[in-house]
């Protein structure tokens, strides 16, 4: 890199409020610029939190008499800084934006690390929260309203949700606890943990293994392959079974089985 790039890419970053910025000496074709931004938004008149992030990790959390949604964001970008990062309110809901343009010039081939963009997020426990996500992990805790997911690859661990959950998942590891509604889940591949479920569970799985556990409703199951394991609940329907071992333990309602 020339001396007056670096200079110009230097210069750039400090115009961010709040943000700590390392530039390494890898080509423009690497990810090599660390940024950390902080953005805070008033959300006392707001129902939903809606999220599309592009790569990089999701951890929420849920928290009481909170007002307002805090977020942290780790970036790891190009030193062209070509990437979206915003928070605002759209009438009732907040919508979080955290992606890369793999449209540009340094287009999509990595000499180094790829861009992401990882997040930290704080919001009022009371609110709705939709996630529309490409890539890496997700981790969502304490939240008393519905949650859908719909993530291309990653893994993914929802707890402790007094709601609704639905997860649409291409790959990766999947674990869904303590949940007070129905779950439901259309998986492609991966292994599958659903426990302490108040509710019906809905497991549509492309392959992995399945572990399903202490669910107050019914649990219906359509798999490929992997083993599949289901113990403590009100009833079970599987209409394919796939591949794989089936084990089923204390269900307590009617059991239909179609492998």
């Amino acid at each position: 890199m020339k001396i007056k790039s670096l200079v110009t890419a230097i210069a750039a970053a400090s115009l961010l409020s709040g943000c700590v910025i390392h530039v390494g000496h890898a080509s423009s074709s690497s990810a090599n610029v660390e940024i950390d931004q902080q953005m805070n938004l008033d959300a006392s008149s707001l129902t939903e939190l809606f999220i599309e992030n592009g790569a990089g990790s999701i951890h929420l959390v849920g928290v009481k008499e909170l007002t307002e949604i805090k977020v942290t964001a780790n970036i790891l970008t190009t030193d062209d800084h070509n990437y979206k990062l915003s928070l605002k309110k759209e009438g009732d809901k907040a919508v979080l934006i955290a992606k890369h343009n793999h449209s540009s010039s340094w287009g999509t081939n990595w000499s180094s690390s790829s861009p992401k963009i990882d997040l930290q997020v704080s919001m009022p426990i009371n609110m709705m929260l939709e996630i529309d996500d490409g890539s890496g992990s997700i981790n969502i805790e304490t939240l008393n309203n519905n949650v859908t997911i719909d993530d291309g690859s990653g893994s993914i661990v929802v707890r402790n949700v007094n709601g609704m959950v639905n997860i649409e998942d291409g790959s990766g590891d999947l674990t869904v606890e303590k949940v007070t509604g129905n779950v439901d889940i259309d998986d492609g591949s991966g292994s599958i943990v659903v426990s302490n479920i108040t509710g019906d569970a809905r497991v549509i799985d492309g392959s992995g293994d399945m572990t399903i556990s202490y669910i107050s409703g019914v649990v219906y199951i359509e798999d490929g392959s992997g083993d599949i394991d289901v113990y403590n609940t009100k009833g079970l329907t599987v209409n394919e079974a796939g591949s794989g071992d089936l084990n089923i333990n204390a269900i307590n309602g009617p059991v239909n089985i179609d492998k």
